[in-house]
């Protein structure tokens, strides 16, 4: 196992059996699994702490690595703090950080957060990493239904892993969190955001099911705040309220662009599931996908949201989109292949691992699995985005967790608001 330049050592010693236990010496192939997912999961941890390296101890939304230098784009998002508070836990508790260094780490980043100008409460969508200052686009400072609901998720987590302290601090931040003051109650519905600066909710609302938005409804209902009516609002096959096409009325329900993102992110933390037709449709939209990349690249899959060798971009499969979702095309992201891991395992670490091997320079040691190939020409990107290397780092560690419950016994509230 390498080395890391964190306090600590990484070993395999350091993850729990699970699945892994029966084996021995002669089965080859099952030793390759093991020591390729320990390797993958010590090595998304260092990109990790890598992007965690700033002067505030907020994550860097992206390192790039180019000619053996990295750049830092020096913002971030309340997404990535949530989702990096996570990571932290897990780190922690598969022994690749110790419980003093997770809760120094942790007491930094909260150091910072109870500085952050905000909203009563809410975190706005973006700031600056150097100095925590808050940023403004031009339309205004903006405060977003998604953002809070993972900033709010993250520090749940915090709050519940047994952090001493630092768990008693993150319940005081999200004492003051209110996330249903994006609710709109005429509408049964979450607005997508609300300008600060102008003092207007945005003029669409969060209307789809199957998406990630759905994590905030969740936290909504478990704390009572919103009635369970809400759900049957949203729209199963397009937005709520707009025409649903015949074709779209039958099969499973759709997502808005039909990437793995939307369809999975949010079980990461419901590690005993999702309602039914929800976890139907993750289970067919994952054989779509495996059926796409068999089709159009080179039998590999995992189409997403990522940062492209090309730039940012929103892609999916088309079977999984509403009309009008995002463009298909040839780039894969891993991020989203390992969300799929509770669904399709075997499959979900053997193209990983098939991947690895067919693209040189595709996972490298420190750092992980880039943000995304081209798999119609071995083209890769130079970036790793914290929220996706956050994203394979907890699919990792449910994967070896899951008869403990995985990230979501830290936020098992969620689980019981959906089975009530």
């Amino acid at each position: 196992m390498r080395q890391t330049k964190n306090p600590e050592t990484r070993t395999f010693s350091s993850y729990p059996a699970g699945d892994y236990q029966t084996i021995v010496a002669e089965d080859n192939e099952r030793l390759k699994e093991y020591e390729f997912c320990a390797q993958l999961t010590a090595d998304t941890a260092e990109c990790i702490d890598k992007l965690i390296d700033t002067p505030t101890h907020l994550p860097n939304d992206t390192l790039v690595l180019s000619n053996g230098n990295l750049v830092a784009k020096t913002i971030t998002s309340p997404t990535n703090i949530g989702l990096t508070f996570a990571s932290l836990v897990a780190m922690r508790d598969m022994g690749l950080h110790t419980a003093e260094h997770t809760n120094a780490t942790t007491g930094a980043m909260l150091m910072t957060l109870e500085r952050l100008e905000n909203d009563n409460g809410l975190f706005y969508n973006w700031y600056d990493t150097n100095t925590g200052a808050a940023i403004t686009p031009p339309e205004g400072k903006i405060i977003s239904t998604i953002e809070g609901g993972w900033a709010y998720t993250g520090l749940l987590i915090l709050k519940n892993a047994g952090c001493g302290e630092q768990s008693t601090r993150a319940a005081a931040l999200l004492d003051a969190m209110d996330i249903t003051r994006l609710f709109d109650r005429k509408k049964n519905l979450f607005y997508g955001h609300y300008n600060s600066s102008l003092g207007q909710f945005s003029n669409y609302h969060n209307d789809m099911l199957l998406s990630e938005t759905r994590i905030a409804s969740y936290i909504a209902m478990s704390k009572g705040k919103i009635e369970p009516s809400h759900f049957n609002q949203l729209g199963r096959f397009a937005p709520a309220g707009k025409p649903q096409s015949a074709q779209a009325k039958t099969g499973a329900i759709k997502s808005w662009g039909g990437s793995m993102f939307e369809d999975l992110m949010p079980r990461l933390f419901l590690t005993q599931g999702e309602p039914g037709e929800i976890e139907y449709a993750q289970r067919e939209h994952i054989q779509n996908q495996i059926e796409y990349g068999q089709r159009y690249l080179n039998g590999s899959w995992g189409v997403s949201v990522c940062r492209t060798p090309d730039g940012y971009k929103e892609l999916g499969v088309p079977a999984n989109a509403a009309e009008g979702g995002y463009p298909a095309g040839t780039v894969i992201t891993a991020h989203a292949k390992l969300l799929a891991l509770p669904f399709a395992r075997e499959q979900v670490i053997a193209s990983t691992m098939q991947d690895c091997e067919r693209y040189p320079g595709y996972n490298k040691p420190g750092f992980g699995i880039c943000d995304a190939v081209d798999t119609a020409n071995g083209k890769m990107s130079d970036a790793y985005l914290v929220l996706d290397q956050a994203m394979i780092l907890l699919a990792l560690y449910n994967d070896w967790y899951k008869d403990a419950g995985g990230m979501g016994r830290y936020v098992s509230e969620l689980s019981l608001a959906l089975a009530a």
